[in-house]
């Protein structure tokens, strides 16, 4: 019997099943939430391979595309065998990516390590530079200089119980170590299962819409067909105009950085270009480390370095920035905080490069559904319109 052809009192018999059933399940999982817990972490490990085999076939999708559509589109379909062309596509499209990640691997990570090496090996030069430079300048404002001598005390002080706890933390670096190494796995058979993703993605989203049409109403799927294509759409332009941005900033700041004479240039901008990903406080977390470390290696230069990333990080934000991403956000300020401050909250850096997507979608879905809303009712759809007016 369906639910509308019942009576009353089944309808209530059954929402009372259903309440008490609901009721029972959530004590059930409050009981054993740290055995659910584990389970779901379990469950989590076990399917990551898949999860990052996904992401990856997102991302590179649109370059086999392009390959298979227009530079490719000489081969035929049908001869000598069908997918040809779809795997020549996705070959090439892997060797590209490999080769830039191995070329900028190469170039970068070296000197990287260099920058590191010399910073550490004349770490303490730098302090006494750095207490010169902070006694001179509390001279010539009247400042007892004593209270540098207890900052810097401080500071060593600080540096020989962080060298202490690293050395105790060898275990868990041990355990960071296998974590990796797993995590290395995960990503290689992750590229093979995007492969395969890649290989039949027709077939894989026509079986799920086939599955989705048998269990749920045609326009109730039509709906969620929908808005996957607009999330696929937001998720692409924002992530990858995100990259192509940072990237932009990474090597304008490197060319500042040198024009300047500034030492570690590299690493500087390594470090500028990477925390730029962060949508909104990015360039605040590439700004403090960069800065302290100027501060320390080069004092004279570290407030123009400041107001160099300052004048950077405006042109990102006015200029560079809106040409890349144009309207792939659509979210007004106030909300790409929001999306930032909940999504790193819930998920760490992570949450917070995919939280502005996540919630541009969410926006821009209960916008249309307001506005449809508001149309039906025959009112205005113009945020304008609602203003209070002087009376």
């Amino acid at each position: 019997m369906k639910w509308r052809e019942m009576d009353d009192k089944r309808k209530t018999f059954w929402k009372a099943v259903l309440l008490i059933f609901f009721g029972v399940s959530l004590y059930f999982i409050y009981l054993n939430f740290g055995i659910i817990w584990n389970k779901l972490g379990r469950v989590a490990s076990i399917i990551s391979p898949f999860v990052t085999g996904f992401i990856i076939a997102f991302l590179l999708n649109s370059t086999v595309n392009f390959f298979e559509k227009h530079v490719l589109k000489f081969i035929d379909g049908k001869k000598p065998h069908p997918r040809l062309k779809r795997g020549i596509s996705i070959a090439i499209t892997l060797l590209i990516a490999f080769a830039i990640f191995v070329g900028l691997m190469f170039m970068i990570i070296p000197q990287i390590v260099d920058s590191v090496s010399v910073l550490l090996d004349n770490f303490e030069s730098y302090m006494d530079k750095a207490r010169s430079a902070a006694t001179q300048l509390l001279g010539y404002i009247n400042v007892d200089a004593g209270y540098i001598e207890g900052i810097f005390l401080n500071t060593e002080q600080i540096v020989d119980k962080v060298l202490e706890i690293v050395a105790k933390s060898m275990p868990a670096i041990y355990g960071v170590s296998t974590q990796i190494a797993t995590g290395t796995i995960n990503f290689v058979i992750g590229i093979i299962i995007a492969v395969y993703f890649m290989f039949g993605k027709e077939r894989l989203f026509a079986q799920l819409k086939k599955t989705m049409y048998a269990i749920f109403k045609m326009e109730h799927v039509d709906k969620a067909i929908e808005i996957a294509n607009l999330s696929s759409r937001t998720f692409t332009d924002f992530i990858m105009g995100k990259l192509v941005d940072s990237l932009i900033i990474g090597i304008l700041c490197f060319i500042g950085l040198t024009c300047m004479r500034i030492d570690y240039a590299l690493l500087l901008s390594a470090i500028i270009g990477v925390t730029n990903i962060i949508p909104c406080f990015g360039p605040i977390f590439g700004a403090v480390p960069v800065v302290f470390i100027v501060l320390i290696a080069q004092p004279e230069k570290a407030i123009w370095v400041l107001i160099f990333i300052i004048i950077l990080q405006q042109f990102d934000g006015n200029i560079l920035g809106p040409r890349i991403l144009g309207n792939s956000i659509g979210l007004p300020a106030i909300w790409v905080m929001f999306a930032i401050i909940i999504g790193g909250g819930l998920f760490g850096v992570g949450g917070m490069i995919i939280g502005v997507p996540v919630f541009a979608v969410i926006y821009i879905l209960f916008k249309t559904y307001v506005e449809n809303k508001l149309g039906e009712k025959g009112l205005s759809s113009k945020t304008s319109s609602y203003y209070k007016k002087d009376e």
